[in-house]
């Protein structure tokens, strides 16, 4: 049981009922997030290596920025290369 919420737990997806609880944590622990703009958080599930799901979701999503908050929340800043027009 993870989160209390019974086993087994798909592979390819977040439950709804998953997803909504970390999208809760996350933003609570996030905070406000001052400036113009928008800030968007994600989740998604995720087997063996982290740094190529998140290179994949980046890709995916088209994002200029991607900011990386590893325990301590001391952010990595990682920028992708320039893309072709």
């Amino acid at each position: 049981m993870r989160l209390g919420i019974p086993s087994p737990m798909p592979l390819d997806y977040l439950r709804p009922e998953v997803h909504d609880l970390l999208m809760r944590d996350l933003r609570a622990w996030a905070g406000d997030v001052p400036g113009d703009g928008e800030t968007t958080f994600t989740t998604s599930p995720g087997w063996g290596r982290v740094d190529m799901h998140l290179a994949l979701l980046a890709a995916e999503a088209k994002a200029d920025l991607l900011v990386v908050v590893h325990r301590a929340r001391q952010p990595v800043t990682l920028v992708p290369p320039e893309r072709e027009g």
